[in-house]
């Protein structure tokens, strides 16, 4: 597909506001544990790896208590710690599919708040267990993010999550190379209205992993914690604060609102 000139300079004046307006991260609040794990004696970098993974596919973003995002998988190893070492053997040792899926279980560990992600734990507890001994850092071993994206989908992790996970790995230097955001409401919303003025449906989310592919092809990654925050604290679904908006000048929605 072509664009015309005009189309061009606002992607890469986009491009630009966007990747001036990446933060340093607070990595071990943005990710918990898993950043500076690696000095750590074995069996202690395994119970972090796993407790990493577990709060990605309950996704760390929920919000708890205190704003924690990691509360949900933290409240539930220090209520269980038997599960605190060996996580997925234990989840698939202790239940069977059938057993784990049943509206006790859920309850009990009240891991999340929607019956189809606390089912879908056990599978991919499995499938962890199978291939990678129950150790989450086989996942990532070899520290390359197309590689680890590849087996975080073949383990049922789901395409959003897996950028995510792959994403938080990049950030906190344990694996590399280029990779994407996780396309969540607010990347879809925020891309799809500055770029073509209107909000991407989540439903065809791999639109707005598209157009971060070409606004940055470098590592669209970057640009993912920029535009979260432009989504959370700006560009709301509801009452967009737009004239507060760093991309104004340029975003498609206010230009075409403005047209209309």
């Amino acid at each position: 597909m072509g664009f015309t000139a005009d189309e061009i300079e606002r992607r890469n004046w986009i491009a630009r506001e966007l990747l001036a307006k990446r933060e340093p991260k607070d990595l071990l609040k943005w990710w918990g544990d898993i950043y500076g794990y690696a000095g750590k004696e074995d069996a202690e970098q395994r119970r972090i790896a796993n407790a990493f993974l577990l709060s990605c596919l309950v996704d760390y973003r929920r919000r708890e208590k205190n704003d924690d995002p990691w509360y949900a998988v933290r409240a539930f190893l220090e209520q269980n710690p038997d599960f605190q070492h060996d996580l997925w053997r234990k989840i698939t040792s202790d239940y069977s599919q059938q057993e784990w899926c049943t509206d006790e279980t859920f309850r009990r560990y009240k891991l999340h708040w929607m019956r189809p992600a606390h089912n879908r734990l056990w599978p991919i507890a499995e499938n962890i267990c199978y291939w990678f001994e129950g150790d989450a850092r086989g996942i990532w071993c070899d520290g390359d993010a197309l590689n680890t994206l590849l087996r975080l989908n073949w383990i049922g992790a789901g395409p959003q999550i897996s950028r995510m996970i792959v994403g938080a790995l990049k950030d906190c230097g344990i694996v590399s190379g280029k990779s994407d955001p996780k396309a969540d409401v607010r990347v879809c919303r925020v891309i799809g209205r500055s770029v073509i003025g209107v909000a991407i449906d989540p439903a065809n989310a791999f639109e707005a992993v598209r157009i971060c592919r070409e606004l940055y092809p470098e590592d669209p990654w970057q640009l993912d914690g920029p535009i979260w925050l432009l989504g959370e604290k700006t560009c709301k679904d509801k009452n967009p604060d737009c004239a507060n908006c760093y991309l104004r000048k340029q975003c498609a929605f206010i230009q075409g609102s403005s047209a209309a």
